[in-house]
């Protein structure tokens, strides 16, 4: 299965596990869904959660061990191998600045916010 194939999607949640770190669409500040994307070449599924995750939010992030070996996995409707790895914000590291032209919003959301986004079978599925 080629790369264009292959996305890694990450799972925040906020410190009381109610809310879900989101990020939104460049075009449309409302619609919501958890930081990931398709894997670049030569990129491996935990690479590419790492960066797309540092891109679209500016955070560094940490995936747990277990998450590691026992990943979220899933084709999607679209036909693509997605794997979605539950992490914290590695708070020793400061976020860095994004470029505004480069991201949506990201804050934490509520899940029923993500089941109205783009993805929103995905993510009904994911919880």
């Amino acid at each position: 299965m080629s790369n264009n194939l292959k996305a890694a999607c990450v799972l925040i949640f906020s410190q009381d596990g109610s809310k879900i770190l989101a990020v939104s669409r460049k075009d449309d500040f409302t619609a919501f869904g958890i930081p990931g994307g398709k894997l670049d070449s030569n990129e491996d599924f935990l690479q590419a959660a790492f960066r797309e995750t540092l891109e679209e939010t500016g955070y560094t992030i940490k995936i747990s061990e277990t998450s590691k070996l026992n990943p979220y996995e899933v084709v999607d409707e679209n036909g693509v191998l997605v794997q979605t790895y539950v992490a914290r914000i590695d708070g020793s590291v400061p976020r860095q600045q994004l470029d505004v032209s480069e991201t949506g919003v990201v804050k934490y959301v509520k899940p029923d916010v993500l089941f109205a986004g783009p993805f929103s079978q995905y993510n009904k599925d994911l919880f």
